[in-house]
């Protein structure tokens, strides 16, 4: 039996594995995260019952499949979702992050914006990996911490990223999603808090006009607000918080139909701040 706690934005989720596979399924998903110190509010068990894995969590409900791949996609969503559930002490987002010369890029955006696969596509054009699912920003902070887990890419998205998904090898794939260990996409370990550089919020439409614009304090406001998870824990709801953050932090809004629309803007996008106050269509 191993037994790993994982501790992130002030909560700290318990992972036990049973047997060799349930224990490769840990590893691959939690394997370069610290040991967290603090008392779990709930422990989560992955065991094998014949060819099936088996999810079991303090409560009465279960999950099993046979596939590793598909208990990996389950269980790093069950563990994001119990960490969600009791962070305090500062903002937590549905993001994803990326560094470059120290600072952090921030996408925050709900499942299906096209957050993960814009992440995967910049990780080959210079930024490095840090999350594709949770950011969290301490009270009072200017610096993000990132919660790193393999990168999950939905279907589709492959055919969209032949260097990265050519060798599958390592990958962890299913049904439903295929698993990208944080190595694969310049992540080169453990990561300290860095500093926000810039909050880009994310829509990916095939019919949609390109679109680049710079928001106002009020909009990236707003727009934070709709990407907090764990606002009922927090004093005023995080609502001043998030104020602070959009008065310190630029913040953009991206719709794309495509790669081919983004690459005149790469140099925007590697400098981290695209043109200030500036709008295109294409």
């Amino acid at each position: 039996m191993t037994r790993k706690r994982i501790a992130f934005a002030g909560s700290t989720v318990a992972v036990e594995s049973d047997g060799p596979r349930a224990e490769r399924v840990l590893a691959f998903l939690f394997g370069g995260l610290p040991e967290g110190d603090a008392e779990p509010h709930i422990t989560l068990r992955v065991a094998a019952d014949g060819g099936r894995l088996m999810l079991h969590g303090d409560g009465p409900w279960a999950f099993d499949t046979e596939s590793d791949a598909a208990m990996a996609e389950y269980l790093q969503g069950r563990v994001c979702f119990h960490l969600a559930d009791r962070s305090n002490g500062g903002l937590l987002f549905h993001a994803a992050a990326l560094e470059r010369d120290g600072r952090l890029l921030v996408i925050p955006g709900t499942s299906g914006a096209g957050k993960s696969t814009l992440t995967a596509w910049l990780c080959e054009r210079g930024f490095a990996y840090r999350t594709d699912e949770l950011v969290y920003v301490p009270g009072a902070a200017g610096a993000a911490e990132t919660f790193t887990r393999p990168l999950n890419l939905k279907p589709g998205a492959r055919a969209l990223l032949p260097a990265l998904c050519a060798d599958t090898h390592g990958l962890l794939e299913s049904d439903t999603a295929t698993l990208v260990p944080p190595a694969r996409l310049g992540h080169g370990g453990r990561a300290a808090p860095a500093p926000l550089g810039a909050f880009l919020f994310v829509r990916y439409d095939p019919a949609a006009p390109f679109e680049w614009s710079r928001l106002s304090i009020a909009q990236a406001g707003m727009a934070l607000m709709q990407c907090l998870i764990n606002a009922r824990n927090l004093p005023e709801h995080g609502f001043r918080e998030a104020a602070r953050l959009a008065r310190q932090t630029p913040a953009y809004r991206l719709v794309y139909g495509g790669f081919a629309q983004l690459e005149p803007h790469l140099p925007e996008l590697l400098g981290l701040f695209p043109r200030s106050g500036t709008k295109s269509r294409e």
